[in-house]
């Protein structure tokens, strides 16, 4: 565990990666302190913008706005609406990014979802950086010995590196998976074989489980949850750009095949859009992108886009935003676009 990094400080990470030019890979896999990670790293760094909500903001990267401008991806820094709040209040006044790019997950909304992950209520549980040196070696000795037993991990894997960064982890180590400088994911096979022609995702979406809950009506206190984080947000002065993330192409098909199980997905714009107008935020509805030119093969799994399928989305976002036009440059995002080398990563 000591030579894979799984019992590092994870402050002491957040210190490298805040002032190395080379690249630091934080990938954990018999702990997890992402929110701990996620906050601290905001706090330490006060960039001018985050994008902030579950895995499902994890691909907007620096590479999306100009040079000046400081962005930190603090996605996985939340994972359910009360959580945005939580994470605000964490950040000392004037320590504030003055733009947060906000995953409103669908789901977030749907009352059946909720009830079934109330083990991620509590936020300050979710708040921790792992414990001491002692306390990780005892809580991961054991998980890193069955590993060994069941041959998922090889003697071999512990010394593998790649010199090109530096690594934290195992997944970091042997998976080249795990967090950049930047917060962004890094993930040497980006898409998702669990999901394999979205066959999971279209399992869950059939039982009804797993984030795809069946829901008619919205949740009367996540609306009251998403006003409460947009008030403050507006008190300190932070320009809030909301979205729900995309769905792949078929996913979104699936959907609407099980009639009225999901009807509540088509009541979120028109109740959230006029939450976030109150405060002169603005909002957009990325449920379906394929009218922006998005297909399947830009899709990691059924519920989460790759960069490119994200690049896309932004690109919208500033034509139709003005704060975003000040540090974003839409000529210049629309050639990357152009000149993807692949269905799924635009930059390096």
């Amino acid at each position: 565990m000591v030579t894979l990094g799984e019992l590092v400080s994870i402050d002491k990470v957040i210190d490298l990666q805040k002032d190395s030019k080379r690249n630091v890979l934080l990938g954990l896999a018999y702990s997890n302190s992402d929110v701990y990670y996620k906050l601290t790293s905001v706090i330490k760094r006060q960039p001018d913008i985050i994008a902030l909500g579950s895995s499902r903001v994890l691909c907007f990267s620096p590479s999306f706005f100009t040079k000046k401008v400081q962005f930190f991806n603090a996605g996985l820094g939340v994972s359910k609406l009360h959580h945005f709040s939580e994470f605000l209040e964490k950040i000392p006044d004037t320590k504030e990014p003055k733009v947060i790019l906000m995953g409103v997950d669908q789901y977030y909304f749907n009352d059946n979802f909720n009830k079934n992950f109330r083990s991620q209520d509590n936020y300050e549980q979710s708040y921790y950086n792992g414990g001491s040196y002692v306390a990780k070696f005892k809580k991961g000795y054991t998980a890193v010995y069955d590993d060994f037993l069941n041959g998922k991990l090889l003697f071999r894997d512990i010394n593998r590196q790649d010199n090109s960064f530096e690594t934290f982890g195992l997944n970091a180590r042997i998976h080249a998976f795990g967090f950049r400088n930047d917060g962004c994911i890094q993930s040497s096979d980006p898409y998702n074989k669990n999901d394999h022609l979205f066959q999971d995702t279209f399992r869950r979406i059939e039982k009804g489980v797993q984030r795809f809950e069946y829901g008619k009506e919205l949740s009367e206190k996540s609306l009251h949850e998403l006003d409460k984080f947009l008030s403050e947000c507006k008190k300190r002065n932070i320009y809030v750009v909301g979205f729900l993330p995309p769905f792949a192409n078929s996913v979104v098909n699936k959907i609407h095949s099980m009639k009225d199980k999901y009807s509540y997905l088509s009541l979120l714009s028109p109740e959230i859009q006029p939450i976030f107008f109150k405060y002169n935020f603005n909002f957009f509805d990325y449920t379906d992108i394929s009218s922006l030119g998005a297909q399947d093969i830009e899709f990691i799994d059924g519920f989460h886009g790759c960069e490119k399928a994200y690049l896309r989305l932004f690109i919208n976002m500033v034509e139709n935003d003005t704060h975003l036009q000040k540090i974003a440059d839409v000529s210049a995002l629309k050639l990357a676009l152009k000149q993807a080398k692949n269905d799924c990563k635009v930059f390096e």
